[in-house]
């Protein structure tokens, strides 16, 4: 015969002798309305398990006994607890126990404008869920005929407040670890971990058409109550600062002085100054606008950068509330151009590769990993944001522009799709608000630079084609040097005379232009002994007796010698060579250009202004 264990319906409180009376048949767990003790009943008595802290006021269609339908079942609100976050505590969340009249319960909770139900699963696994040391925030949890569960966040839980009945006993201060894991189609899961890590519940569920719940007393369920505090007084320099979203803000940073504060219990708390940001909001702070047929209104503005190859670079972004749906989009601004951002589930996204991922039937492959850090603050932001916050950011590109965005840390991972947004599409979203950000003071810098370059560029083109233009290129002298059987011709200046060497005939060159002198040497000029000849070269002015002297070393390839603007007058050109020479050597050729364009300067002055470019480019970011 199966016997049921029948519980105490109704008692005194053990603490403070009230009555107590269960409406569940079982729940084993209620706090007692008048003493605020936790009491833990059995089929034999009732009895006090610790005082919890008073309720946080927090808005919410869900009183206790408030009866409706989810998805056309009907519930009744047994009761209610309060969790913060251990490792970011005041904060807190609410879950909704909720009985079903068909039998059974769940947990029903409300984030960013998403409704989740979850239930015990009470049967064995054939696979263990990841322990708490293993459910890293990106980890997947195969479950046999189930949707694909990623861990999403692993955190501490301490439990805070609760009233109403609750489904199991509830030790006031308790810390839990827990993970949470999100799947495809909404599927949801949140592991409960025990004090050495190893998990203990495991409960199963997944989010909820907020259409499909209802309440009996006809109270809205898309849109939570607001709270009666709409504006906050700065602790810092007492600006008032409007709250626009007081039921999901958790810090703030003064747009008047920069303090960043926690937002807490209707008050805001100091926590250190900040600097104000260099670059002021494109969009003003609590702004409304229309975007992509939702209505918005921006809440935070922050400055993020990250360093690549010893170079910051900088972007910023904006935080936006959707009223709707009590959820947020975000806007991301880099050089001008920028990008909608839209949070999305993990369970969306299906991992083809280690570095792509799928989604909604397009793959998307991993482009860049960056460490993002934050480095201003501005207005609202629903999570504890800090100066310096810092993720790893991945990026994933995929056809038409569209990115998947990945942000990680040790304990949570967030992904979102960003698309690219135009400016007129901006303008037209908030028509009287938005204004095209200033470039900043570095960009300002680089902007001049360029178009202090892109002058001198100019310049250089113009001079480097009137050069090409004004070259006559003429030919002065085309000679052949007999380096064996060296000539020896006397000058009219004797001083001139030099034996073994040669001497050309006289020949006339015109003022103001460059000379180039080409020296050929003959193919057997060289054998194996001697792989090298030099020779000493002069060009001698013969009315003043101006001399330009060189040495040239070569084997088989050609030598050229420039001379810039040599005076008008008669010349002479001496060629001496300086080393022992074979016998077969064959005759030298020798010629002298006048007008010709010096390739190699104009070139060198080219290369010249990119390296100036590029470092006053490098110094005017810095």
């Amino acid at each position: 015969m199966n016997f049921q264990v029948q519980l105490l319906r109704a008692g005194p409180c053990p603490n403070c002798g009230a009555p107590v009376e269960f409406a569940s048949g079982s729940a084993p767990t209620q706090i007692c309305k008048f003493c605020r003790f936790v009491i833990v009943r059995t089929d034999r008595d009732m009895r006090s398990a610790g005082k919890v802290a008073d309720l946080i006021p927090m808005a919410t269609p869900f009183g206790t006994e408030a009866r409706g339908t989810i998805e056309g079942r009907p519930f009744r609100v047994a009761g209610r607890v309060q969790y913060d976050r251990v490792q970011a505590p005041g904060a807190p969340w609410e879950e909704i126990y909720i009985e079903l009249d068909q039998g059974g319960w769940s947990w029903l909770s409300h984030a960013q404008g998403r409704w989740l139900a979850t239930s015990l699963y009470a049967h064995q696994l054939p696979v263990r869920p990841p322990s708490y040391a293993e459910a890293n925030p990106g980890v997947l949890f195969p479950v046999p005929n189930m949707p694909e569960l990623r861990v999403v966040e692993r955190g501490q839980r301490r439990f805070v407040s609760a009233e109403g009945e609750l489904p199991f006993p509830m030790v006031p201060n308790q810390v839990e670890p827990y993970a949470d894991l999100s799947g495809a189609g909404g599927t949801f899961a949140t592991i409960d971990y025990d004090t050495q890590g190893m998990p203990a519940y495991l409960y199963f569920g997944r989010e909820v058409d907020p259409r499909q719940l209802t309440l009996s007393s006809g109270a809205p369920v898309t849109e939570a109550p607001q709270t009666q505090v709409t504006s906050l007084t700065c602790p810092n320099c007492g600006g008032n600062f409007p709250l626009r979203a007081p039921d999901s803000t958790e810090r703030i940073a003064c747009q008047f002085c920069g303090m960043l504060c926690d937002v807490n219990q209707g008050a805001l708390v100091a926590l250190k100054p900040l600097p104000l940001p260099p670059i002021p909001p494109a969009i003003a702070l609590g702004a409304k606008g229309n975007l992509r047929g939702q209505d918005v209104m921006v809440l935070g503005y922050m400055l993020r950068s990250t360093v690549v190859d010893g170079e910051r670079y900088g972007w910023r972004e904006y935080l936006l509330y959707v009223a709707a749906t009590s959820s947020f989009v975000f806007l991301l601004e880099e050089d001008g151009a920028w990008q909608h951002i839209v949070p999305i589930q993990a369970g969306e996204l299906r991992q083809t590769s280690p570095t792509a991922f799928g989604f909604r039937g397009q793959v998307y492959q991993h482009a860049q990993s960056v460490h993002a850090v934050v480095d201003y603050v501005l207005g609202e932001f629903y999570w504890r944001v800090e100066q310096g916050e810092a993720v790893m950011a991945y990026e994933f590109h995929g056809p038409g522009g569209v990115k998947l965005n990945q942000e990680s840390t040790k304990d949570e991972v967030q992904f979102s799709v960003s698309t690219p947004l135009g400016i007129d599409e901006l303008r037209k979203a908030f028509p009287s608000e938005f204004k095209a950000p200033k470039a900043s003071p570095a960009a300002q810098r680089a902007k001049s630079s360029n178009l202090f370059f892109l002058v001198l560029f100019a310049l250089w083109f113009a001079v480097s084609m009137a050069g090409c233009v004004l070259s006559s290129g003429k030919a002065v002298l085309d000679q052949r040097v007999p380096v064996v059987q060296m000539i020896k011709k006397p000058l009219a200046t004797p001083e001139l005379a030099k034996s073994e060497a040669f001497f050309s005939e006289p020949f006339r060159i015109d003022g103001g232009k460059n000379l180039k002198l080409n020296l050929a040497p003959g193919l057997t000029c060289l054998d194996a002994d001697d792989s090298w000849i030099t020779a000493d070269v002069a060009l001698v002015h013969m009315d003043t007796g101006q001399v330009w002297e060189d040495s040239v070393e070569f084997s088989d390839e050609e030598k050229s010698i420039w001379y810039s603007r040599v005076p008008e007058g008669q010349y002479v050109l001496r060629v001496e060579p300086d080393s022992k020479v074979p016998a077969t050597c064959q005759p030298m050729r020798v010629t002298l250009v006048s007008g010709a364009l010096p390739w190699g300067y104009v070139m060198g002055s080219f290369a010249v202004l990119i390296v100036l470019w590029i470092f006053t480019a490098k110094k005017a970011t810095a």
